[in-house]
C-alpha cells in the first residue's frame, strides 16, 4: 500500500466527489516516477532530454488533475469557514429594544470579570452572555481567542447536525489535500524545472 493510500479511508463515502477526485490523485500519485524511469530506459534521450520529456508529458494530463484537487481543497475549505461563521453568529433581532438593553448590560459586567469568569458565563451561563460578546466582541472585554472559542461552541449548540456535517467534509477535504501534497512531493523529487521554481512550473506549465 503507497503513502498516499493509508489517507484514503479520511474520505468519507458520502462526499462523492471528493472519493473521485482522490482516486485520480492517487492514481497519479506516482506517475513522474514511472514515466521518468520509462523514458530513461529507452537510452536515446540524455538526462536533459529525460527531463524535458518528463515535464511536457506531466503538464499535458497529471498537472491539471492535481491543480483541479488543489483548488477543489482550497475552495471547499473557504467554503467550510464561510459556513462556520454563519452559524456563529447569533441572530439579533433588532426590534426587540429590552433584549438589546439586557447585551449591553451583559456586556457591561462581562468587562469586570476574567477569563475564566468570562468562559464560565459563556459556556455555562445564561445564553444572553453568549449573544451579547459575540454582538460586539470588542465592548465585552473578552478576548479573541475566547470569543473564537465561544462562536464554535455556540454554533455546536444551535446547529450540532450541520456542524457535524461540516466537521466530517472538513476531514475528508483535509484527507485530498495531504494526497495532493504527497502527490505534488513526488513531482518535486522527480522533475528539475528549467530556470523556474517547483511552485512556478507547477502552477504555470501547459
Amino acid at each position: 500500500m503507497t503513502p498516499i493510500e493509508n489517507l484514503r479511508p479520511r474520505v468519507n463515502a458520502k462526499h462523492a466527489d471528493l472519493v473521485d477526485v482522490f482516486a485520480g490523485v492517487a492514481n497519479v500519485f506516482a506517475a513522474a516516477a514511472t514515466k521518468k524511469a520509462e523514458l530513461a530506459s529507452s537510452g536515446r534521450l540524455t538526462s536533459a532530454g529525460v527531463n524535458a520529456e518528463l515535464q511536457g508529458w506531466l503538464a499535458k494530463g497529471v498537472l491539471p488533475q492535481l491543480r483541479r484537487a488543489e483548488k477543489l481543497v482550497s475552495d471547499g475549505r473557504a467554503a467550510l469557514a464561510d459556513r462556520r461563521k454563519a452559524l456563529s453568529a447569533p441572530a439579533i433581532d433588532r426590534a426587540d429594544t429590552a433584549r438589546a438593553a439586557h447585551r449591553q448590560e451583559a456586556r457591561a459586567y462581562l468587562r469586570t470579570l476574567n477569563a475564566g469568569q468570562q468562559a464560565e458565563l459563556l459556556f455555562k451561563g445564561d445564553p444572553l452572555f453568549a449573544e451579547a460578546a459575540l454582538e460586539l466582541p470588542a465592548l465585552s472585554g473578552v478576548q479573541p481567542d475566547l470569543i473564537d472559542k465561544a462562536r464554535a461552541a455556540f454554533a455546536a449548540r444551535s446547529a450540532p447536525d450541520i456542524m457535524a456535517q461540516i466537521d466530517e467534509r472538513e476531514e475528508s477535504l483535509s484527507a485530498l489535500g495531504a494526497a495532493v501534497e504527497m502527490a505534488k512531493g513526488n513531482l518535486r523529487r522527480e522533475v528539475q524545472p528549467d530556470g523556474q521554481s517547483f511552485d512556478s512550473w507547477f502552477a504555470e506549465a501547459q
